[in-house]
């Protein structure tokens, strides 16, 4: 008994022994993708959708103006082959519930993605001729199988 509580005393302390660090508040302007290994084809096709919206925001970002929303969509209907042909990629290696997995794994920096992109579409709203040829584009946007 007396043996367990020291393995337990002992590994706690090596648990502990990161915490109370200095800690890092430097903000970051744009999370970025998890650059890690991907082995499996859900991993790797997960990884390869998070990085294709990625991108498709970014583009989302540059806009503010006509001529910058005609450049976004044209950038967003290049993405969107992109998308559409990892779709087909992966759709016939049973992808689905690792997809699903990993994309939970990943949740944090899909929302991010993602919160990015619903705020510049929100101030897109504002301008109607921007919001129509952006909007063209994303609609476009394919899921992946």
């Amino acid at each position: 008994m007396m043996k367990q509580a020291t393995l337990l005393l002992v590994g706690a302390t090596l648990a502990l022994s990161g915490c109370g660090g200095k800690s890092d508040t430097t903000v970051k302007a744009k999370p970025s993708i998890k650059k890690s290994i991907a082995v499996t084809p859900a991993q790797k096709a997960a990884k390869a959708y998070l990085t294709k919206m990625d991108k498709m925001a970014t583009a989302l970002e540059s806009v503010t103006d006509e001529k910058s929303a005609k450049k976004a969509a044209a950038q967003i209907r290049e993405i969107n082959v992109e998308m559409d042909a990892l779709s087909k990629k992966y759709s016939d290696q049973g992808t689905q519930i690792g997809m699903a997995s990993v994309m939970m794994n990943n949740q944090q920096e899909f929302m991010a993605i993602q919160s990015r992109m619903s705020a510049v579409m929100m101030n897109l709203a504002a301008q109607p001729a921007l919001m129509e040829t952006i909007s063209d584009a994303m609609s476009e946007t394919p899921t992946l199988k």
